[in-house]
């Protein structure tokens, strides 16, 4: 499917060359159907339940191939507003087992072995993800036994397209390497009860699009988002009235705050930096905003281009980078 199919309906874009200061412009549906990658915050939100951001979630697309990487709650319906049908997910990556980067996994898989065209997967379903990646699937298989056999029973599906087919590793490394496109997996420090976890680092025609995971303050993002053209970085922004009570203290620990990730981003240098998975936790007041979010990384990296990610925003890649909100 055409990305001028796909986003045609987008308005105001922010378009900026390598070689020149970043000035307003609209994108023309030229420019996205000529995107070599073409990256979609399907969700950018955390564990707490919001209608306007979803579970984390983002879908890249390179030659002709959808990877998604974590399902999040609710990013299969993101799917279906973007267009793309579930059965056309080719592979999907999974970050670490937190249950707000899987719990939409169950539905991307069964959902999308249905016969309808909004679906429609009639060979395995491809998992890539760290070590326990494997319980994971098994543990979906056995919630879904019923279902399984009824949908077989009923000529709704096939026990290939029913299938889950596992990629497993357990050390950083290229996981995935087809039709030009390459996935390197790299881990991230999360915590040190929160292992694994890791970043994926995805690259097609010149092109490297960098995708943090949940992690704290990390070189190695840094090392494998080096001049990337687009750098998906997650944050962690507290009330300052209440980021020193209880509550608040494991999950600061556990994440990335606005300095660090400006720091991030200042020594990576990518052509973007986008703010997703925006862990808001706790009482909103004017110190936990997206302005104030944006303000203090731009504090530390002043002279960069980052903007804070909502869901279905889409960053194209190419010879310049663009990108748009989703227009309602």
């Amino acid at each position: 499917m055409k990305a001028v199919a796909l986003f045609a309906s987008f308005a105001c874009v922010m378009v900026w060359g390598a070689a020149q200061a970043a000035v307003p412009s609209v994108a023309s549906a030229a420019e996205a159907e000529h995107a070599d990658m073409v990256v979609t915050l399907l969700g950018t939100g955390s564990p707490s339940l919001s209608p306007e951001r979803f579970g984390p979630s983002t879908l890249v697309q390179a030659n002709g191939l959808n990877l998604m990487f974590d399902a999040g709650r609710g990013s299969t319906i993101r799917l279906a507003q973007l267009g793309v049908p579930l059965g056309a997910v080719n592979a999907t990556f999974l970050t670490h087992f937190h249950s707000d980067h899987i719990n939409g996994l169950a539905d991307l898989w069964a959902t999308s072995y249905l016969p309808s065209p909004q679906n429609r997967r009639t060979s395995a379903f491809q998992l890539y993800g760290p070590q326990g990646t494997q319980i994971v699937a098994e543990g979906l298989r056995m919630t879904m036994t019923a279902d399984l056999i009824i949908r077989q029973n009923d000529n709704e599906s096939t026990a290939e397209a029913q299938r889950i087919e596992v990629h497993s590793f357990h050390r950083p490394g290229v996981v995935f390497d087809e039709k030009g496109v390459k996935v390197t997996a790299f881990p991230v420090n999360h915590g040190a009860a929160i292992k694994p976890s890791y970043g994926y680092k995805v690259q097609y025609k010149g092109h490297t699009v960098t995708l943090s995971g949940d992690t704290r303050y990390d070189p190695r993002v840094i090392e494998n988002a080096k001049g990337a053209d687009v750098l998906v970085h997650e944050v962690n922004v507290i009330s300052t009235h209440h980021q020193d009570e209880a509550w608040a203290k494991p999950i600061r620990e556990h994440h990335t705050s606005p300095e660090e990730a400006g720091r991030v981003f200042a020594q990576a240098q990518p052509r973007l930096a986008v703010f997703s998975h925006i862990s808001r936790p706790g009482p909103q007041d004017e110190t936990n905003t997206d302005a104030m979010l944006l303000q203090r990384a731009q504090q530390v990296w002043p002279q960069g281009k980052v903007v804070v990610g909502s869901d279905l925003m889409r960053i194209y890649v190419g010879k310049d980078v663009t990108y748009s909100a989703w227009a309602q």
